[in-house]
């Protein structure tokens, strides 16, 4: 009986059972990561396809009220608002979305420059946005207040024509810079 040459056999057999053993783990591991970076970049993606939602609503909104048709959506604005401020900043300093059971992390580091561009182009659609909506919304009533002030002085009128037309010039501005704001949000980051 040969019991070295089995006894090596046996050894051998061992050694390539436990190789066969550490390269499952390490590949188990190399799947989990993956698997949960995956997870990651997809809570991302739907933060991001979210937001973009949240501005063409925004924009839709936006439009209706500068066009006078829809008066009473002020509510709808600020709310919509709010929530893609949050949504981009989830995005760049990562935490949880709304309704969503995990936390996601921030973006890396070439996508969180394009966010950083793209919150900077938002806060200046936001601050056009809101002296379009706020102003054509209460034009009427302030030029009616103005009005109802100077009813009995002519002196007095002809500041009320000029407060009009002062209203009318930025509101106008407004509506152009809001248009344009826009535009640059669609095409520089495919909204």
């Amino acid at each position: 009986m040969n019991f070295p040459q089995l006894s090596s056999l046996k050894h051998k057999a061992l050694a390539v059972v436990a190789v066969f053993a550490l390269l499952a783990v390490a590949e188990w591991l190399a799947i989990r990561s993956a698997y949960f970076r995956l997870n990651e970049v997809e809570g991302q993606l739907e933060v991001a396809r979210g937001s973009q939602v949240s501005l063409l609503k925004l924009d839709r909104t936006t439009q209706q009220i500068m066009s006078g048709s829809a008066p009473g959506k002020m509510e709808e604005v600020t709310s919509l608002t709010d929530m893609v401020d949050l949504q981009l900043k989830t995005l760049a300093e990562g935490g949880r979305t709304e309704g969503g059971n995990e936390p996601i992390g921030p973006v890396g580091k070439l996508t969180a420059i394009t966010v950083k561009e793209l919150r900077l182009k938002w806060s200046e659609y936001k601050a056009v946005a809101a002296v379009a909506t706020t102003k054509n919304s209460f034009k009427d009533t302030l030029i009616n207040q103005a009005v109802q002030t100077v009813m009995a002085d002519s002196a007095l009128l002809s500041r009320q024509n000029l407060l009009q037309q002062l209203l009318n010039t930025e509101v106008a501005q407004a509506k152009i810079a809001v248009n344009g704001k826009m535009e640059i949000l669609h095409t520089n980051y495919n909204l």
